[in-house]
């Protein structure tokens, strides 16, 4: 398959989950109250940080090198991984349970069902790389398409049922991950093979280089939801859980491109100066939609999820500008991850996290949900300088 052909159908992929999330999102937004709203969102977002940080570095491994050589070793060590995760998650659910300890506005119950989560979501981020490293594409779109639908049907048949309790809900997300493990488990099967030892070290060094990266850009996309509401509203984060899909919604094809492009840039010699052609096609596309959906989003934000909701249009603007910039930045870190500059890696993702969270800390007091919005604006462009800073010093072979 072409790159191109590659990169459309992820792009298509992901905007189909979108279609399928809007649909269970205006289902919550009008069987929810704002701060219940912004619970789950909260709840949802902080399951899968801790997941991604379970598969902090050897995600990222997985789509260089599962196409190559050490593939069997890169899917036998992500089943490991997360079979150790699950033995860490699990106890500390029941624990949770018997002990009867509420979080971030759950119940007991509600809180051991959302830890119980976590292994699956490892699971599926790790398993869904490793087909993309593999360029197996259309079984990738399967599960990732078919994890989101399975919950919006979970959410569909408790809101027609009259259950909308948020440990129901919380059982519906856990049901879609539930699919999204049988479709991968299934797909690869027979694949994964216990590795040599030099096999194994490769694996875990490629891991471990990537985890700080991995671990501080999950930080900078997960902790302004929780921020906005340790701060003080879980309204506010309400609104920014209906802004932020839309704006990701924009980031798809950039997002697809990175995924599409690490593999194809670790795997060949190309021009010296592709990357920042490659950065630059995808950021124009990407301006082009910003410009519409900052126009359509005070229309359709309180068309799909009611006038409670009216003020993210704003959250959108507001985001809007760091989105395009990042467009260009993730093109950019793909190349930067495969000739290995980490340093520059690591010092763009810091300076976000950085950068986004003093700029909360001082806003979102004053102006809640709206200083998250140009806090998150704040980081993605602090990211993309260095990420440029970096690739214009690179090694001129590289």
């Amino acid at each position: 398959m072409s790159t191109a052909h590659a990169i459309g159908l992820v792009t298509i992929s992901r905007f189909g989950t979108l279609g399928v999330s809007l649909v269970g999102g205006v289902l919550l937004a009008r069987s929810l109250d704002v701060p219940a709203r912004g619970v789950l969102s909260v709840s949802i977002t902080l399951v899968s940080l801790l997941a991604s940080v379970g598969a902090a570095g050897l995600e990222t491994a997985a789509l260089r090198s599962a196409g190559g050589s050490d593939g069997a070793a890169v899917l036998y060590t992500s089943i490991r991984r997360s079979a150790v995760v699950a033995g860490i998650a699990v106890p500390v659910a029941l624990m949770l349970l018997v002990f009867q300890v509420p979080l971030v506005g759950l119940r007991p119950l509600e809180v051991a069902i959302a830890v119980a989560a976590i292994p699956l979501v490892v699971l599926s981020q790790l398993l869904s790389n490793c087909l993309l490293g593999m360029r197996r594409y259309r079984i990738w779109t399967i599960a990732t398409v078919g994890t989101v639908a399975a919950y919006v049907v979970g959410i569909a048949g408790l809101t027609i049922a009259g259950v909308t309790s948020l440990g129901a809900y919380l059982t519906a997300f856990v049901l879609g991950y539930v699919f999204s493990a049988m479709v991968l488990l299934g797909s690869l099967r027979g694949r994964a093979r216990r590795p040599s030892r030099d096999a194994a070290t490769r694996v875990a060094t490629s891991a471990r280089r990537m985890t700080a990266i991995t671990l501080l850009q999950i930080l900078f996309l997960r902790i302004h939801a929780p921020l906005v509401q340790a701060l003080g509203s879980s309204g506010a984060a309400g609104l920014l859980a209906v802004a932020t899909p839309l704006v990701d919604a924009l980031l798809f094809l950039p997002v697809a491109a990175g995924l599409v492009l690490l593999p194809r840039y670790s795997a060949q010699n190309i021009a010296p100066a592709r990357p920042l052609r490659d950065a630059l096609r995808v950021t124009l596309i990407t301006a082009f939609g910003a410009l519409a959906l900052g126009l359509l989003a005070p229309i359709v934000v309180p068309f799909l999820y009611g006038a409670d909701y009216a003020e993210a249009s704003t959250l959108v603007q507001l985001i809007l500008p760091g989105a395009v910039a990042f467009a260009l930045a993730r093109v950019l870190q793909s190349h930067l991850l495969a000739i290995e500059s980490y340093g520059t890696l690591i010092l763009g993702s810091l300076l976000a996290v950085t950068l986004s969270v003093v700029v909360q800390l001082f806003l979102s007091p004053h102006l809640g949900a709206t200083g998250a919005a140009i806090a998150i604006t704040a980081g993605y462009i602090t990211m993309t300088v260095t990420f440029c800073v970096g690739y214009a010093r690179r090694p001129q072979h590289a």
